[in-house]
């Protein structure tokens, strides 16, 4: 969907160099283009049902893409480094933000996107006609996506954009490291993809609940809080002093406000969230529950095991 159509400026395609081989995932096709302001890495896998895209763009100074859509395409993307303003067919000015996703239709068009000097990196899916039709029938998660999709506007207006939880993060990890071959990978991919579009959907019930949710002061901060700690929970980078100096309420607003509008204070939010992320990496991906446990903000093992005994009946090491 997204290839870079530089109509003003001239593009060279070159071997990938050594310092970016390192991105170079071996189950797609990748093509790395150098302009006068930056260089792209793009990587594809392309099969009947679906195509997986994975951007790196770096520019060295302001410049412009033009992405072309060559034929109506369903997809969902994901932001996972910067932001980018740009102007779609059918859409309009939007901006693509990061660590935030959701599902497109889009047109066939030529689209614009302007870039300002950094890095960005993005990810998105294509899905061929009839993908979530077909899924749709033994999953009722992606039959609501489908209702909720054919009652947007076919003009190509976007579907709630929502945070990339650590569950989505993870998913998108896990397609990116995927190390199986030919059907196998087909049928694991297609596995993520379904994880993928289900946890989109969870991400708006989230969304759509929060926002019935009555008013009271400073309820934007408050929701973007939540989902700061949704994002990435961490019992240490998400102390109540420290999301209080890095959103500039008290710890008494803080306090009130987030139990007011959540049902929780503050840190048994993140605690909660923090070990059911915990609970979820250790089911999906092979790192070690010492990580795992450092990754949610535990220093020590025993603490860890602890409070993940008292959260769900169990220790970790029994789901391996």
């Amino acid at each position: 969907m997204f290839d870079p159509l530089m109509t003003s400026q001239t593009e060279q395609m070159l071997p990938v160099p050594a310092l970016l081989k390192k991105k170079v995932l071996p189950w797609t096709l990748s093509a790395y283009r150098e302009y006068p302001f930056g260089y792209s890495l793009i990587q594809k896998f392309i099969s009947r049902r679906f195509s997986i895209h994975f951007w790196h763009i770096h520019m060295s100074s302001p410049g412009r893409l033009y992405p072309v859509s060559e034929k109506p395409t369903i997809a969902i993307h994901a932001m996972l480094m910067g932001d980018i303003p740009c102007i779609l067919a059918g859409f309009g000015e939007k901006v693509l933000r990061n660590s935030r996703y959701e599902l497109f239709y889009v047109p066939v068009s030529t689209n614009e996107a302007w870039l300002e000097s950094g890095t960005y990196e993005s990810f998105h899916v294509e899905l061929e006609d009839g993908f979530l039709e077909n899924i749709a029938q033994n999953f009722p998660t992606a039959k609501e996506l489908l209702l909720r999709f054919n009652n947007a506007s076919d003009q190509g207006i976007p579907m709630i954009s929502v945070i990339i939880s650590y569950v989505a993060k993870t998913i998108i990890k896990n397609i990116h490291d995927c190390q199986r071959q030919d059907g196998d990978l087909i049928i694991l991919l297609h596995r993520y993809i379904v994880d993928l579009l289900s946890e989109y959907i969870t991400g708006i019930r989230d969304q759509e609940e929060d926002e019935k949710i009555k008013s009271i002061p400073h309820k934007k901060l408050l929701v973007q809080i939540k989902e700061e700690i949704q994002s990435d929970p961490n019992i240490v980078s998400h102390e109540l002093r420290k999301l209080s100096k890095r959103f500039g309420l008290s710890i008494t607003e803080l306090k009130k406000g987030f139990k007011a509008l959540f049902n929780h204070t503050p840190g048994s939010f993140v605690r909660y969230h923090a070990l059911k992320k915990a609970h979820y990496l250790i089911t999906t991906t092979p790192q070690t529950i010492d990580e795992i446990a450092e990754e949610a903000g535990y220093g020590y093992r025993s603490n860890f095991d602890k409070a993940f005994k008292k959260q769900f009946g169990y220790a970790p090491a029994s789901l391996r």
